[in-house]
């Protein structure tokens, strides 16, 4: 397999962190699940997290979420037409809120015409983006293995392990097409899949 070299940095990181099958693999057996996130934020330096997953998270938890990683550290949130719908959706905008500094972007996902009304909701640094081919004014578009150009942000999705061939071609192909020189790709997948991409972003200099 011959080296490569790209002018992008992607910085790799997972779709949550409370994942009961990494125990052995990443997390020590012996480490409580409370601490998992503070584990995983010494290896990673972001996560995206499902809409169900943070939505239905208290203030006081959000909250120490903030608490438990570093400075650097950056959450990415899932939204869907029928989060931002639902009557806990003013409750859900203020847990988003107690990330600050920390929260790195929201990715509307699902049908794209509601991504204005999610715009409105956040302050404007905060990173949108949609994962249609075609985004809205303002709000970068998100990368899940098309053939567009994208923003800052991609995804991969295995529902089995993918071998190495087919998992750096996926890696290259959203360095490629994205337009950003530092970017972020998440993956959802086990973790030896999300450890093989780490070792082959390293090989080809991303």
């Amino acid at each position: 397999m011959q080296e490569a070299t790209h002018n992008k940095s992607v910085e790799l990181a997972a779709i949550g962190w409370e994942h009961p099958a990494w125990v052995g693999c990443f997390y020590p057996h012996d480490l409580p699940p409370d601490w998992w996130l503070t584990y995983y934020a010494n290896v990673y330096r972001a996560v995206l997290l499902p809409t169900l997953t943070w939505s239905k998270r208290k203030l006081p938890d959000v909250s120490q979420w903030y608490n438990d990683v570093p400075a650097t550290f950056r959450f990415f949130l899932s939204v869907d037409e029928a989060l931002v719908n639902s009557q806990c959706w003013p409750d859900v905008i203020a847990a988003s809120l107690a990330l600050a500094d920390k929260l790195g972007g929201v990715v509307v996902t699902g049908e794209q015409g509601f991504a204005p009304t999610v715009r409105e909701h956040f302050v404007s640094d905060v990173p949108l983006f949609v994962t249609a081919s075609k985004g809205h004014p303002a709000i970068a578009r998100s990368w899940t293995n098309n053939k567009f150009h994208c923003g800052e942000m991609g995804m991969l999705r295995y529902v089995t392990p993918p071998n190495l061939k087919v998992l750096r071609a996926d890696i290259e192909r959203f360095a490629d097409n994205a337009q950003c020189d530092e970017v972020w790709l998440f993956l959802d997948s086990d973790y030896e899949t999300l450890e093989n991409s780490v070792t082959i972003k390293a090989f080809l200099g991303l």
